[in-house]
């Protein structure tokens, strides 16, 4: 019988390479929404088995709280079918949640450096193959990715249905080769993850998800202040710096006549002048790609149901009353708030922080590897506040928030990648 622990490591990797496995799916013009979702179904079952033999254990009752709430907040919803199992394109219900917490688990359980460094390579490899795909443009990876040659701006997508839901891939991606290539031990590994950050990164700026760049900045900047006070990986870290302003300055879509990052902070500037200078609402709802628009619709509809929300995936027909086409808030804490009301959202924002917490307050303890964790959800969460979750991006939060989360008793030895 096959350990807990390796079943679990499976289960990882292949969640980890089935943006590859859609690739065959997409050429043979089969549907391939089982092959995104079967890692989820699994890790549903792990994470409901979890709930059910730990429902008597005192550390596990924010988390019961939680999903009790949850449960509640899906029964009172308007379309209990798609808060229990979540729509038909993001399929992110009450299931996928609990799904969620198979991930965090699975995390948990990685044997603590050598398999939490594969998870890390067999991520990247996944992501530059994706990459590079991605970036050549030919006959056949429009075949291979399903994407129109004439939907030129939605090509930046990868397998995924979205190019925002590549951005968060690349920007997990990119964290974890911008890690890899300042603490690798050796030359030739360190060469070997130069040229993966920077086809990544080229692939991140070029995807056009401004939110992803900004947290990627967040990310560099951490990386960059704890290696001047460590006084380490200076040389490494100029390089890595060095090579992200380069290509910022370099990458250019021809096929919009446009210089990405340049638009982007000139974007930036306009919506701040909009939100210190005016007070016309209709300037203020155009923020952020008109995410202001939702954000302040999404506050009213908190205020009217705080306690409960609305259920998963059912903010949109609040939406759709007031005539606005999208289907969610845009924020992590506002989507968390109208699902499942504000003390759920509190809760669930609890959980997250006190793992975060915990390892800033005893970082000088941690290892690289936790380090690289820590970055990673940090990144993440600074992208959600202006994006969405995505059934098959997530998880990647939640397997290193689960890493993150490792007994203490780990955190005292301190290793160095092999």
């Amino acid at each position: 019988m096959i350990e807990k622990e390796k079943l679990l490591y499976i289960f990882m990797i292949l969640f980890i390479i089935t943006p590859v496995l859609i690739i065959p799916t997409n050429l043979l013009k089969i549907q391939n929404s089982i092959i995104w979702y079967l890692p989820n179904f699994i890790m549903f079952i792990i994470g409901l088995r979890y709930l059910l033999v730990n429902i008597k254990n005192k550390k596990t009752i924010p988390l019961m709280v939680l999903v009790l709430i949850a449960t509640l907040a899906c029964l009172l919803a308007k379309n209990k079918f798609e808060a229990f199992f979540g729509s038909e394109n993001r399929l992110e219900g009450l299931i996928t949640y609990i799904g969620y917490i198979g991930f965090f688990l699975a995390g948990t359980n990685l044997k603590y450096n050598e398999k939490t460094k594969k998870i890390a390579n067999s991520f990247l490899i996944t992501a530059t193959l994706i990459a590079v795909i991605t970036l050549l443009r030919t006959d056949l990876t429009y075949k291979m990715l399903n994407i129109p040659r004439d939907i030129h701006y939605y090509f930046y997508q990868g397998t995924f249905c979205h190019f925002n839901h590549f951005g968060y891939y690349l920007l997990i991606a990119n964290t974890c080769a911008t890690f890899m290539f300042i603490y690798a031990n050796n030359i030739k590994e360190k060469l070997l993850y130069f040229i993966i950050s920077a086809i990544l990164l080229y692939t991140l700026v070029i995807n056009d998800t401004f939110g992803v760049y900004l947290a990627y900045i967040l990310v560099l900047l951490i990386t960059l202040i704890i290696n001047i006070i460590k006084k380490t990986k200076r040389k490494e870290i100029f390089i890595a710096t060095m090579m992200f302003i380069i290509i910022s300055a370099i990458t250019y879509r021809y096929d919009y006549n446009i210089h990405i990052v340049s638009r982007n902070f000139s974007e930036l500037l306009n919506d701040t002048q909009k939100i210190t200078n005016t007070e016309n609402i209709e300037d203020i709802y155009s923020v952020g790609t008109s995410r202001g628009k939702l954000w302040i619709s999404a506050v009213k509809y908190i205020s009217k149901k705080p306690l409960t929300g609305y259920g998963f995936d059912n903010i949109k027909y609040e939406y759709r009353n007031d005539n606005i086409d999208e289907t969610r808030t845009h924020n992590l804490i506002l989507e968390q708030a109208t699902n499942i009301g504000i003390i759920g959202m509190i809760i669930y924002m609890y959980i997250i922080l006190s793992i975060i917490i915990k390892k800033i307050i005893i970082f000088n303890k941690i290892d690289n590897l936790t380090f690289l964790a820590l970055l990673t959800t940090i990144g993440y969460l600074a992208s959600s506040m202006f994006g969405n979750s995505t059934f098959y991006i997530s998880p990647y939060f939640y397997i290193f928030l689960g890493i993150l989360a490792q007994e203490v008793k780990n955190e005292n030895i301190k290793t160095k990648q092999k």
